[in-house]
């Protein structure tokens, strides 16, 4: 799992990678690399589990700003 924190507060989390691409502390450009998505356990498709929340609470991804 990789958390991503923005200036502007949003915590961007991304889950179901395989491996892991990016370090504590490293700066994330858009468009970037975090890592390569890999196969959910009892399942033969690769799932991606994205969430952002901004203070403490769950922001709907269509409504999180991309930059």
């Amino acid at each position: 799992t990789v958390f991503i924190q923005s200036a502007a507060g949003y915590v961007y989390i991304y889950a179901g990678n395989e491996t892991v691409s990016v370090k504590v502390g490293d700066e994330i450009q858009l468009g970037g690399e975090v890592g390569t998505l890999g196969v959910s356990p009892g399942s033969a498709e690769p799932i991606l589990h994205f969430f952002v929340y901004k203070d403490g609470k769950p922001v709907h991804p269509d409504q999180a700003p991309r930059g």
